[in-house]
């Protein structure tokens, strides 16, 4: 019995957020073998700025991060697309919590949709394709 495959990947540009280097280092990792090129930010202000200068198609974001959280990073961002008249990329907020309140909040910041930590390569993959394929 064969498992299912996600759908390929296209070529396309993330943005991985996050606090903490070896999480950068593991998504960095699991993507390594993709068509995806990756862009990398230590914070929500180093994000917010990779995100003014370079066209990114999906971001990865740490929900909890010092000085400025996700959910304040993904605010800034969608505010940032409202003023430039951009479309929506999509954004993938990370956690290390599966609470029902962790998803409301990301929800509400604009968030489209969000994995557990530990995230496995197959969630990872899948999640990616379904939000790059609109």
């Amino acid at each position: 019995m064969t498992t299912p495959t996600a759908a390929p990947l296209p070529s396309a540009t993330v943005l991985i957020v996050d606090d903490a280097a070896p999480n950068r280092a593991l998504l960095l990792l699991l993507l390594r073998d993709t068509p995806l090129r990756c862009m990398e930010a230590d914070s929500g202000h180093a994000a917010l700025r990779i995100f003014r200068e370079h066209p990114v198609d999906l971001v990865l974001m740490d929900v909890v991060m010092p000085d400025m959280d996700g959910t304040d990073t993904v605010r800034a961002m969608r505010e940032e697309e409202r003023l430039l008249g951009r479309p929506p990329v999509p954004i993938v907020a990370l956690t290390a919590h599966d609470r029902h309140e962790d998803l409301r909040r990301c929800t509400e910041a604009g968030c489209n949709g969000l994995l557990t930590k530990p995230i496995s390569r197959q969630d990872l993959m899948s999640t990616i394709a379904a939000h790059l394929a609109g």
